[in-house]
């Protein structure tokens, strides 16, 4: 089937849209000889269920999602130590004897970890949940469905102690330290939600001086940070870094612990359940509001939380991690309980993941004494859904990629560095623009450009026309353009699956057909411009909710 899926795929070269519209163009100008600095690749994490590295099918998923980021790939691993048979997660670690005394089993963890390493990612280790059999969670009769044993701290500090030691020592010795230098070690998860944290906020700052005593006395050089708090406004982020730096140390007994980063998560809005909506009239009698992510929202509250972390004494240098990056919160929810996910599987979280790439370019340039270093995507894959289903994925079943997969690839194309770009007044809101050029490859490639038109509103209809200029451009011959486009017609399998009438059961010619809508698609290849003083020139339309990557090549480069 691949190789059906690969020839149809290399016969698909669209060609551009016609002349530009009457409405008056945008003009951009890209400055070819002004470099701002080194591209920040923030867009280079994942994260998902642990067990379906174990499957077949997640282990191939993998691979191609490591295709889509650039370096440091990172995969953070969360439930690392249930107690579990590996499903749905944990990796079952930490067991005692009948006398209490702890050992450790790594089957499970060297069967997930083996796979992350193999596919050249590097893993974000969130440490926890609480390992049942050293759990201080009372018994069941005392506790509501919702409190989980495995989210209260433990009962015995010195085993936690034990257990951290265990498996960093673990690591070394299979991994070998050159390997683990670049693995980043998180204190447990959202630990301001009472879903996952049963303790107090003085509990976790001693679970966390215990974790980085034990990390730190084997891997002196190992990064830990936290607290990964869902609400980056919450107070308990602020505690929690004070407490670092000055407060009292729970295992040594001296003054503040260890902080290499500080990470936090942030969502645009909610996913919500508005119940068993099967159908297009149970959707009707439903009334559901329309909803929308709220971009604006997540860039307003990570400046806010960017800027009183950089007001605490003692921060100044310490990076931030967002390891929870994403449109909306409710991963699992569906178009079958929430119809307004129907942006998951379409090209609006293509445009929505650029324009938050953009944006958090942005602050972190802002706030240079606390770097955005990574947006992880809690976005992965559902196994045993349906087709577009609409969880919260880089993929959909089958393992067809959704837009929101291509638009991770084309970001992960950007050249290596950042140029000024300049925008005429006539600029809306809308447009987004990224230009980079590569300085540090033995290249064809010359300069990658973004474009995208992207409004917060799903039903957002209007097209920009754009005037590009590349001023200073190398002399020399002429450049050709490769360029990659998502939009309703190109990079997006769920429109070509409503096409078809959206089968539950595709036939395998449809199959193949939607393997290929999802991959990123060409409005130009090879298409020659020619460099008149120094400027090149090129104009394109942008229709809703879509993006552009433009690579301007040295040479026609082989289909």
């Amino acid at each position: 089937m691949r190789s059906i899926a690969a020839i149809a795929l290399a016969a698909l070269v669209l060609l551009a849209a016609g002349p530009l519209s009457a409405r008056t163009a945008v003009q951009v100008e890209v400055l070819a000889g002004s470099v701002t600095g080194p591209l920040n690749r923030i867009n280079n994490g994942v994260m998902g269920d642990m067990s379906l590295i174990l499957t077949m099918q997640g282990r191939e998923l993998m691979e191609q999602t490591a295709f889509a980021l650039h370096d440091p790939q990172y995969r953070r691993t969360m439930g690392l130590l249930n107690t579990s048979h590996g499903f749905p997660t944990g990796t079952n670690v930490y067991h005692e004897d009948s006398e209490g005394n702890p050992y450790y089993d790594f089957t499970l963890f060297d069967q997930v970890y083996d796979v992350i390493i193999e596919e050249y990612m590097t893993p974000f280790v969130c440490l926890g949940f609480m390992p049942l059999p050293l759990s201080s969670a009372p018994p069941d009769s005392l506790r509501a469905p919702w409190q989980h044993p495995d989210r209260y701290p433990p009962e015995d500090y010195g085993k936690w102690h034990g257990l951290v030691s265990a498996l960093v020592r673990h690591c070394l010795e299979r991994y070998g330290r050159e390997e683990i230098a670049g693995w980043k070690w998180e204190v447990w998860n959202e630990p301001d939600l009472r879903f996952f944290w049963q303790g107090s906020r003085e509990e976790y700052f001693r679970l966390y001086d215990y974790t980085a005593a034990a990390l730190k006395e084997v891997l002196p050089d190992a990064e830990i940070g936290g607290n990964a708090v869902a609400g980056a406004g919450s107070s308990f982020l602020d505690e929690f870094i004070r407490h670092c730096m000055d407060g009292k140390n729970y295992c040594t007994g001296g003054v503040g612990a260890p902080l290499d980063f500080i990470s936090f998560h942030m969502k645009g809005g909610g996913s919500r359940f508005e119940g068993n909506l099967t159908s297009p009239e149970l959707i009707s009698r439903a009334n559901v509001k329309p909803r929308d992510p709220n971009l604006r929202g997540m860039l307003e509250r990570t400046e806010d939380a960017l800027r009183r972390i950089s007001a605490i004494e003692g921060t100044v240098g310490i990076p931030v991690y967002i390891t929870e990056c994403d449109v909306d919160y409710g991963v699992s929810n569906s178009t079958y309980q929430d119809p307004n996910a129907v942006y998951r599987n379409n090209e609006y979280f293509a445009a929505f993941q650029c324009a938050l790439f953009r944006g958090m370019l942005d602050l972190s340039s802002r706030y240079p004494n606390n770097r955005i270093e990574s947006l992880i995507m809690d976005t992965f894959f559902f196994p045993g859904r349906r087709l577009f289903e609409g969880q919260r994925t880089l993929f959909t079943a089958g393992g067809i990629r959704k837009p929101i997969y291509c638009a991770n690839k084309l970001l992960a194309l950007l050249g290596s560095d950042e140029l000024v770009v300049n925008c005429g007044p006539e600029k809306p809101k809308e447009l987004g623009v990224l230009a980079t050029r590569n300085t540090r490859e033995a290249v064809k490639n010359t300069y990658r450009i973004l474009l995208f038109n992207f409004d917060q509103a799903q039903n957002h209809s209007d097209t920009i026309a754009v005037k590009l200029s590349i001023i200073d451009a190398d002399p020399g011959d002429d450049l050709f353009l490769d360029h990659w486009r998502i939009d309703r017609e190109h990079s997006n399998s769920y429109r070509a699956w409503l096409a078809m009438g959206s089968p539950l059961h595709p036939t395998p010619d449809q199959m193949v057909w939607l393997e290929v809508r999802g991959h990123k698609e060409t409005l130009s290849s090879n298409e020659e411009f020619e460099v008149t003083d120094g400027v090149l020139r090129i104009e394109i339309e942008l229709p809703p909710h879509s993006v552009s990557l433009l690579q301007f090549n040295r040479e026609i480069l082989s289909p």
